[in-house]
């Protein structure tokens, strides 16, 4: 019990306003004590802070950026082609997603290398709303195959066309080939090096 007033009372002063100051300090400590005990006890949960992927406030900041052509922070499943991007439910024990889905014929363009295409949210047939999911925070880890980060192709003075790559957290790009959507390393395009350039790589 001598530990708290010693380490507070250290190179005490016998003046009676340095004591009160040193009484009130321990009082404090002492309530932030009990609070901490009082609200504390028997609390134990486990918290994974990393996420790998962005949570976003409310869809329609997620909606906004892509409509403006930002990059969206997003996870992608099993499925080839899908991204699912997450935002706050108002619940601790669950969150929202919305579905985005890569059209790999529509839009497509090489640009350095980098495959982009045209996306569209997933919605809902009868209202045609953007499709807003739910799940557990618990069962999102079975669900999360790969982080990604959704780069838009915008150029000056020509309209946006909802054109995205993707770029993985292990630095595996988008790659659309045959009319399909994976992961894959970066690959070398024919149309990236100009014929009179191409020999000067293998010289």
């Amino acid at each position: 019990m001598i530990d708290r007033p010693k380490s507070v009372l250290i190179a005490m002063r016998k003046t009676q306003s340095y004591r009160e100051t040193k009484m009130r300090l321990l009082q404090k400590l002492t309530g932030i004590d009990f609070l901490k005990a009082s609200f504390d006890e028997g609390i134990k949960r486990e918290r994974d802070w990393f996420t790998g992927f962005h949570r976003y406030q409310e869809k329609g900041d997620i909606i906004d950026s892509f409509v403006k052509g930002e990059p969206i922070s997003c996870f992608s499943g099993k499925e080839d082609g899908l991204f699912y991007v997450a935002f706050y439910s108002g619940s601790t024990e669950t969150i929202n997603y919305l579905t985005v889905e890569a059209r790999p014929s529509h839009f497509f363009i090489k640009e350095c290398g980098a495959h982009f295409c045209a996306f569209r949210f997933q919605k809902e047939p009868s209202t045609q709303n953007v499709l807003v999911r739910t799940i557990k925070k618990s069962a999102l880890e079975d669900m999360v195959e790969n982080y990604a980060l959704m780069l838009p192709y915008k150029k000056q003075n020509v309209a946006f066309q909802n054109q995205f790559t993707m770029v993985y957290h292990d630095w595996d790009v988008l790659l659309c080939q045959e009319g399909r959507c994976k992961k894959g390393l970066p690959i070398v395009d024919h149309c990236v090096f100009d014929e009179t350039c191409r020999h000067y790589l293998f010289m």
